[in-house]
């Protein structure tokens, strides 16, 4: 049995050419509302704070609202399909869409980011 019979894409992820399973940076400023990196409410309602997107708003949190030394630079590294795109953009949509941000936060129940109250 293969994996198609345990699991099921979400219809966002599907498009007329296929799966959509990527982010693509340079669709931010596409007019087409389907895509997700265009559309920051979409983007967030998919986003699952896994570790890494914690660790990066715990950092972000000590760069900006504390006096602990933080490297100013997020160097993402990994293998295609690791996230890197995804946490681009995640965090490009924390300091754009700051009201829909604060809401992702809350609804995860996550400490809000002082940079942005």
């Amino acid at each position: 049995m293969g994996y198609s019979s345990y699991l099921r894409p979400r219809f966002e992820t599907i498009s007329e050419e296929g799966i959509e399973g990527i982010i693509d940076l340079a669709n931010l400023n596409s007019q087409d509302a389907k895509k997700i990196e265009a559309d920051p409410e979409l983007f967030f309602s998919l986003t699952y704070p896994t570790s890494d997107i914690l660790k990066v708003i715990e950092q972000i949190n000590v760069r900006f609202s504390t006096k602990k030394n933080s490297s100013g630079l997020f160097l993402f590294e990994g293998l295609k399909g690791s996230g890197k795109s995804h946490l681009l953009l995640f965090i490009y949509n924390l300091f754009s869409h700051t009201a829909i941000a604060q809401n992702w936060l809350k609804r995860n129940n996550l400490t809000a980011l002082s940079l942005m109250t």
